[in-house]
């Protein structure tokens, strides 16, 4: 077990430990706990990120110390949801099956069906109380809720983004609606259609992409080092017909750009400075491989599947000395956007954003991810504390991030309800939210996105829309992930969890003397990368579907990111800053470059739901003026 978890350490957490007490130690809190090497490594992870302490080194005994504390506590909260949706430690496992209870025959259910716990008053009260809907359908509802009911620090505010910026702004009462931007998907989504082929070519196209764009970058950058401007298109085009591009594989005397992704040097392994390889695309490279040699640079951030140009030399095909590197090339401005002042270099043309506003108009919206539910009972207590305490002064717009319906809900997943997911849905989300909607003094739009952990909807990503049964103008779906204007902003928003999955395959070499903000660099590589799942190959569960790969792809600078996260809750501005001659990656805050840069507001709300107790939600406010919005956005992370 300790050699196993010693592994797990160095590739999902990317720390050393080689003290067979701490490795012990580690090993008995996982036996007793019933988790894998691998589980306690990934926890151990993000632990260490939410508490920023920076990984690569060894691991200490404090840190061990403190991580254990932590762990014993989530533990005994899961197991606590655990012994709640399974009473006396049994579970239904009827005809109708764990996964679609309430589907099958009714006879049936009827003989093989778990108990159906009565709607008392107290639970028919909570499937909407105070907003005058019907109660749900009789679902199970077990006990104790305190970890919720008592909690002592609702309302709180945990964070603030620019606190000069007052939370009463004078909004005006109008509806600001959401217009979606970029490719859609059709209702009638197709999946589990994926070939071979179609992968290749998703990843040659991502590839020819980034060769393009960064032809545009340096041809954007051309007159800050002195040679002739020119129109937008000549200069671009000039640039990738100057742009020597050499084949990965093939030996190169002369500094030339060689433009691949980043692969393991071992299928499935983790990225250390003496594995990291670059493919290069089929058309140009024919699929060949390189080493990179990374020892001139002093800085980098790499993950498998991300998409880079190298500038250096190849002398025999097989490495390649790499002397700059470019990481990120965010996407082009829309010119509508107030991202940032001015006219940007690279822009783009849109539509111009809605909502009976200019790029000056100001803006309130909250944002809230899922589980909306905690793990004792299916009555949607932190949804409904939320909808609440936003009742008295609404927001312009409500968005609202899944899952909604979690599979991973210890009542859902372990079959103990007795109604369909979608009655479900239906019932505690879509009714509640149309009569919280229906008693406000003003109007507010409210934005559904569905997640892939959603039981109602279906488990491919990208994500059509969620059909809803009575969709209008005030309660709207969008895809998963999406880009839509509302107001002055343009929001991009997905559901999927990408700030995890980066922080354990991330290799990263930092200047000591740059502030520390690993969030922050997390968050760059979806701007940089122009891609809202940057990562490949992705994880379990990740449900990716690359015949849909143009969805994923961020073709519009955004004003606002939404990027929720079992992470630690945060917002923060990060910097798009463009590609030059000398590399382009990310560009920590206080730096020149950052700062000359179109800025982004990223935001992980956090979850609404964090097992038995309550989470977080951010509330976003956008005072009116000119400048860029970045400098005139608030946003508090909020407890419910």
């Amino acid at each position: 077990m300790e050699q196993e978890l010693r592994r797990a350490l160095q590739t999902q957490a990317g720390v050393k430990c080689s003290d067979a007490a701490l490795l012990t130690q580690l090993s008995t809190a996982a036996s007793s706990h019933g988790l894998a090497a691998k589980e306690v490594a990934s926890r151990l992870g993000a632990y260490m990120l939410n508490q920023k302490i920076m990984a690569g080194g060894a691991l200490s005994g404090a840190t061990v110390d403190h991580f254990l504390s932590a762990l014993a506590r989530e533990c005994n909260k899961e197991n606590q949801g655990r012994g709640a949706a399974t009473p006396g430690g049994t579970k239904w496992d009827g005809a109708a099956g764990a996964r679609y209870p309430g589907l099958g025959d009714s006879n049936r259910a009827e003989q093989q069906g778990p108990p159906s716990t009565p709607i008392t008053g107290r639970t028919a009260a909570a499937a909407a109380p105070g907003f005058g809907s019907k109660a749900s359908p009789a679902t199970p509802q077990s006990a104790p809720r305190s970890a919720f009911k008592a909690r002592t620090n609702r309302a709180q505010v945990v964070s603030t983004l620019n606190t000069h910026i007052p939370r009463a702004t004078g909004q005006e009462a109008r509806l600001v609606h959401a217009e979606p931007r970029g490719v859609q998907l059709p209702q009638r989504h197709l999946y589990l259609m994926e070939r071979l082929e179609d992968k290749v070519a998703a990843i040659n196209a991502r590839i020819s992409g980034w060769r393009k764009a960064l032809a545009a970058a340096l041809a954007a950058a051309a007159p800050a080092n002195g040679q002739a401007a020119g129109n937008g298109e000549a200069a671009a085009a000039a640039a990738a017909e100057g742009l020597e591009i050499a084949p990965v594989g093939v030996p190169v005397q002369e500094d030339s750009y060689f433009v691949g992704r980043i692969v393991c040097e071992v299928e499935g392994g983790h990225l250390n400075d003496t594995a990291v390889v670059l493919e290069g695309d089929t058309a140009t490279s024919e699929g060949a491989r390189a080493a990179l040699d990374l020892s001139q640079l002093s800085s980098y951030r790499l993950f498998p599947g991300q998409v880079v140009a190298v500038k250096g030399v190849s002398p025999n095909g097989s490495r390649i000395l790499a002397k700059h590197i470019w990481t990120h090339l965010p996407p082009p401005c829309p010119r509508t956007s107030s991202t940032a002042p001015g006219a940007a270099a690279d822009t783009m043309e849109v539509d111009g954003l809605i909502g009976g506003g200019s790029a000056e108009a100001g803006l309130s919206a909250v944002v809230a991810a899922g589980p909306y539910c905690i793990a004792d009972d299916l009555a949607y207590d932190p949804l409904h504390e939320m909808l609440t305490e936003l009742k008295a002064s609404p927001p312009q717009m409500l968005v609202l991030l899944g899952p909604f319906v979690d599979v991973e809900q210890p009542l859902i997943s372990g079959g103990m309800i007795d109604v369909t997911f979608q009655q479900l849905f239906q019932t505690q989300v879509v009714e509640r939210l149309q009569a919280w909607q229906a008693a406000l003094p003003s109007p507010c739009q409210v934005v559904l996105l569905p997640a892939v952990r959603d039981a109602f909807h279906h488990p491919t990503f990208p994500q059509p829309a969620i059909d809803l049964q009575a969709q209008d103008q005030q309660l709207v779906s969008l895809q998963n992930p999406c880009s839509f204007a509302a107001g002055p902003a343009l929001l991009a928003a997905v559901t999927h969890d990408v700030l995890r999955p980066l922080s354990s395959a991330e290799l990263a070499r930092v200047d000591p003397a740059a502030p520390a903000d690993r969030l922050g660099a997390l968050a760059s590589h979806v701007i940089g990368q122009r891609r809202f799942f940057p990562l490949y190959p992705a994880p379990p569960g990740s449900c990716l579907d690359l015949t849909a790969d143009a969805a994923l792809q961020l073709q519009q600078l955004p004003d606002l990111l939404l990027l929720p996260s079992d992470l630690a809750a945060f917002a923060k501005t990060v910097a798009a800053a463009p590609a030059t001659t000398a590399g382009g990656g990310y560009q920590p805050a206080a730096s020149p470059a950052a700062q000359s840069s179109p800025q982004v507001v990223v935001i992980n709300p956090g979850r609404l739901a964090k097992g038995s107790s309550g989470g977080t939600y951010a509330h976003i406010i956008v005072a009116a003026g000119s400048g860029s919005l970045a400098s005139r956005c608030r946003v508090d992370i909020v407890r419910v």
